[in-house]
């Protein structure tokens, strides 16, 4: 049997993301029977849901180089932060976080 991963991303206090999760998870059943019913393949995958917590941790770097300390001690080392290095680094982290999901 092979399976498929799906990533999902909650929002919210940590109480409603593991809530939320949860009831998820109790309906992988019936997403399975529900994606079954398009697909044209003799057996539907087994489904694993997976909490994404990738945009919280994007969140949280933006927050760390954003803060004035931080300006402050790149600004003493000469380095400048441009817009176009802070994409670079979010399309990195993107292009490694999907190609390790989408391993089977």
């Amino acid at each position: 049997m092979f399976g498929l991963q799906v990533f999902v991303s909650i929002y919210g206090n940590d109480r409603d993301v593991e809530r939320g999760f949860s009831n998820l998870q109790k309906m992988e059943g019936y997403i399975r029977k529900q994606v079954g019913g398009f697909l044209t393949i003799r057996r539907t995958p087994q489904i694993r849901l997976v909490l994404d917590d990738s945009l919280e941790r994007g969140a949280r770097i933006l927050s760390i180089l954003q803060d004035e300390s931080v300006k402050k001690s790149l600004e003493r080392q000469k380095v400048r932060l441009s817009h176009a290095a802070f994409l670079m680094c979010l399309w990195y982290c993107a292009f490694h976080a999907f190609n390790r999901s989408t391993r089977l």
